[in-house]
């Protein structure tokens, strides 16, 4: 039986609008499998609204494709991250930050 790889997705979204004053909105994690689309929604009582779809494509070398979208009060931002597995990638777009790290994780738990 073929067994499908898991990957953690750990996420910064800052809002970097004040550079000298960066506020990190949230910092969430999600869960992948292999070759499946993964998603989240995040919405807040203050305007505030995160989506992000991921998906993992195993292969040499294994990245990972994030697409988000960020509504904080009258501004929005979205974009497209691609990230190698295991080194951290970011972009920064409408005056917000966003990170993404990917990290395997092990398919036998001791």
């Amino acid at each position: 039986m073929a067994t499908s790889n898991i990957y953690i997705v750990a996420f910064q979204l800052t809002d970097a609008s004040d550079p000298d004053n960066p506020v990190v909105l949230t910092t969430p994690k999600i869960t992948v499998i292999a070759e499946q689309e993964a998603s989240m929604s995040i919405g807040e009582p203050n305007k505030q609204f995160i989506e992000i779809e991921v998906v993992i494509n195993e292969g040499e070398p294994t990245i990972g494709t994030t697409e988000f979208s960020i509504i904080k009060g009258d501004r929005r931002a979205s974009g497209k991250i691609v990230a190698l597995v295991g080194q951290a990638a970011e972009l920064q777009t409408g005056g917000f930050r966003i990170k993404v790290l990917i990290e395997p994780q092990s398919a036998n738990r001791e």
